[in-house]
């Protein structure tokens, strides 16, 4: 003969385990979330992104606006191998880097974008300790022409410090794709191409997403 179980105890049963999940799925996102992270914003700011600039801001700021309170975060720009800026050093204060974001501007040089990367990889690990994650967002247009330093020694070096690149390809016309997608693969990160606001919007809450997933 079957037993059957009263109705109710049946609910109560799906309802706590009900709880109990919702439970420990708040406990994750809040582990999660109090995880801090340490990053650079490395921004290509040569002519050819000019008709992009606005674009380019918009990203920056969506991205800060999507930090956790614990996060740090820093700001440079670049052209050439000379002219590669710290505009914002590491900080927490989010008003900090929105004012240095509204302020950037177009520059001359032949763009670096190798050595850019490598001096933002370089004040990243000197200014970010104990730390769970590391990384760098690079917003440029791919065209690489006068870095110094070689990509496969940039490569080594993003791996041996754990610092995942995440690519974000904005152009007036074509996104040079092949460098960027190599450098955001070997590194652990991704190469996103947005084409409009509400792109740039999802492409940084997926960079986001995926920053703390790692």
């Amino acid at each position: 003969m079957k037993k059957q179980f009263p109705l109710f105890l049946l609910l109560f049963f799906a309802f706590t385990c009900h709880a109990v999940i919702a439970q420990s799925n708040d406990s994750i996102n809040k582990i999660s979330d109090e995880r801090s992270f340490s990053g650079g914003l490395v921004v290509d700011t040569s002519g050819t992104m000019r008709l992009k600039m606005d674009l380019v801001i918009s990203m920056l700021r969506s991205f800060v606006e999507l930090n956790g309170t614990d996060d740090q975060v820093f700001l440079v720009t670049f052209t050439d191998s000379d002219n590669i800026n710290i505009r914002q050093e590491m900080t927490t204060n989010k008003e900090e880097l929105e004012d240095e974001i509204e302020n950037i501007f177009i520059q001359p040089g032949r763009t670096a974008i190798i050595d850019a990367l490598w001096a933002a990889a370089d004040y990243l690990v000197d200014s970010s300790k104990n730390v769970q994650g590391r990384y760098l967002i690079l917003i440029s247009d791919g065209d690489e022409r006068a870095s110094r330093v070689k990509l496969p020694d940039l490569v080594a070096k993003l791996k041996n410090e754990n610092i995942a690149v995440y690519i974000m390809g904005i152009a007036e016309q074509k996104v040079e794709t092949k460098l960027l997608d190599k450098i955001a693969k070997e590194s652990g990160g991704r190469l996103f191409v947005p084409q409009t606001r509400p792109e740039v919007l999802e492409t940084a809450q997926r960079i986001r997403q995926e920053i703390r997933s790692r």
